[in-house]
């Protein structure tokens, strides 16, 4: 995982997730909107990465459609 912050822990306020078949892109963003790390994960690792971080917002592109 690429960490650009101290405390990724305490610094995340939005997930987004680029959803496949097998493999997500998933990005966390710090409150100023920048790139806190970027991680691509299997779809069966998914649930336990979001159990390891904080409570913050989650987006999709499916979010971003009007």
């Amino acid at each position: 995982m690429k960490i650009h912050t101290e405390n990724t822990a305490q610094a995340l306020a939005t997930i987004g997730i680029d959803i496949g078949k097998e493999v997500f892109h998933v990005v966390g963003f710090d409150p100023n909107g920048k790139i806190a790390f970027r991680r691509k994960i299997k779809r069966l690792a998914l649930a336990e990465m979001f159990q390891k971080l904080p409570p913050c917002g989650c987006s999709s592109s499916a979010a971003w459609r009007s």
